[in-house]
């Protein structure tokens, strides 16, 4: 019995020291440019990864704060587009009215 006991208290400290050993070494690993590179490539590719690893962002305080910046970014870049179309209206014009205009050419709509 106490060999047992003794036997399944190795086992359990190699895994302690086993599983220390994989942080580490996933550690050394990310600190690696080319080799994080990769894995986020690899993440940004794959659909399921690209919800887990949002979800993981969502889940964490520096996630969310950085999805808040960016989505406020895309708010200001959204906002001051539309001041700058509402402050030329020909520019406006030209991006509205002559896709239109060039669909219905293409088309076959137009000239003929």
């Amino acid at each position: 019995m106490k060999t047992l006991q003794t036997l399944t208290l190795a086992i359990a400290l190699l895994t302690l020291f086993a599983s220390c050993q994989s942080t580490s070494a996933q550690m050394q690993g990310l600190s690696n440019n080319e080799t994080r590179k990769e894995i986020m490539n690899a993440i940004a590719n794959d659909s399921i990864m690209s919800q887990e690893i949002i979800g993981a962002m969502m889940n964490s305080q520096n996630g969310m704060m950085m999805m808040q910046e960016n989505q406020m970014r895309i708010m200001g870049n959204h906002s001051s587009m539309m001041n700058m179309l509402k402050d030329n209206p020909r520019m406006m014009q030209n991006m509205t009215g002559n896709n239109r205009m060039n669909s219905m050419h293409i088309m076959g709509g137009v000239g003929k």
